[in-house]
């Protein structure tokens, strides 16, 4: 019954385009809507400053995200679900957060975190996934870090500067 209500407004929007703003009609006029659900998609976000806040969640396989937070207090969350996910992880400054979760199989998460008080949370599910981290951190230790991975061939690397 869902696929029968959504089906037709698919189908109908690439009439409704020239109503819509030019980035998303110069999307939907380079990639069909088979292309845009299935996955490989590209997200780079770049927030500076303070008490910024970044939520991103994708679907789908060979996804990647970059994200680089510079200031203080920023507080990101990252969700992928699928395989052959990347995300590029760069913060910098001090009290910055950042909780990543990753479900599948063969997904990397590369972080580095420079600063002092930073937070990181990382949670892999599935197999063949890959974590590695870099701090760069006068108190090192003020820098906690959570970090899970499940399945097999798991890899993770961990280095403190």
């Amino acid at each position: 019954m869902k696929l029968r209500l959504i089906l037709p407004l698919l189908c109908a929007m690439p009439v409704w385009a020239t109503d819509l703003s030019l980035p998303l009609q110069n999307l939907m006029e380079q990639h069909s809507v088979s292309q845009l659900l299935r996955g490989e998609n590209r997200v780079s976000l770049t927030q500076t400053g303070t008490d910024n806040l970044a939520s991103l969640l994708q679907r789908g396989s060979g996804n990647s995200i970059t994200l680089t937070q510079q200031g203080q207090t920023q507080q990101s969350t990252v969700i992928q679900l699928g395989e052959n996910n990347r995300v590029y992880a760069l913060l910098v400054g001090s009290d910055n957060q950042l909780d990543l979760e990753q479900v599948g199989r063969s997904n990397q998460a590369q972080m580095f975190l420079g600063g002092n008080g930073s937070k990181l949370d990382v949670n892999q599910y599935g197999d063949a996934n890959l974590v590695d981290v870099g701090i760069y951190s006068v108190t090192p230790m003020d820098s906690p870090l959570s970090i899970t991975q499940t399945g097999s061939e798991r890899t993770l690397y961990i280095g403190i500067y």
